[in-house]
C-alpha cells in the first residue's frame, strides 16, 4: 500500500476550453493539489473549476504532464519553436 504525502503542492495543467466568444483556447494554469489528488485525478476537476471562474466554458478537457495529450503537446510546441515558419496560417488564401 502506497502512503500518500498530504503536503499541498501545485501542478501545471493544460486544458482545451471555449472562451467567451466560443473559440477554443489552450488554458495553462497551476492548481494546488496533493499526491493523492494527482493519483485520483481530482486536481483536473479543480483546474476546470478555476477555468470556469475565469470565464471559460464547457466542453473542457483538462490534462497534466502525466497524460499522453500533454506529452504530445510538448512535442508539438518544441517542433513549432524550432520550425517557426510552420506557424504561418493559410487565412485569406
Amino acid at each position: 500500500m502506497r502512503i500518500m504525502n498530504p503536503q499541498l503542492d501545485t501542478v501545471l495543467t493544460g486544458m482545451m476550453a471555449r472562451n467567451a466568444s466560443g473559440e477554443i483556447e489552450l488554458v495553462i494554469q497551476r492548481v494546488p493539489c496533493t499526491e493523492e489528488d494527482q493519483a485520483l485525478g481530482t486536481h483536473l476537476g479543480r483546474a476546470e473549476t478555476e477555468a470556469e471562474a475565469q470565464g471559460y466554458q464547457h466542453p473542457m478537457i483538462a490534462f497534466d504532464g502525466a497524460d499522453p495529450a500533454a506529452r504530445r503537446g510538448l512535442s508539438m510546441a518544441a517542433f513549432f519553436v524550432t520550425h517557426p515558419a510552420q506557424l504561418q496560417t493559410s487565412a485569406g488564401n
